[in-house]
C-alpha cells in the first residue's frame, strides 16, 4: 500500500512528518508538470495535491514515474 493523506496525517501528529528536500521536489514537480495525470495542480491518478505530495519524503507517484 502506498503512502497517502492518511499516513502523512499520523506522521504530522506523531511529529515524524518528514519531507523531501529541494532538490528532490523540484525534480518531481518537473515530471509532473507535463504528466496527463495533472490536471490543474491535482493528480487525477490519486488525488493528490501535486504541489504538496512532492515535498513528501515518503510519498510516490501512483504511475511510478517517481
Amino acid at each position: 500500500m502506498s503512502y497517502n493523506i492518511i499516513d502523512a496525517a499520523k506522521d504530522f501528529i506523531k511529529g515524524e512528518m518528514e519531507y523531501a528536500g529541494g532538490e528532490v521536489e523540484l525534480k518531481r514537480l518537473e515530471i509532473c508538470q507535463p504528466c496527463d495525470a495533472n490536471t490543474a495542480g491535482i493528480c487525477t491518478a490519486c488525488g493528490c495535491i501535486i504541489p504538496t505530495k512532492v515535498k513528501l519524503a515518503k510519498s510516490e507517484c501512483p504511475m511510478g514515474l517517481w
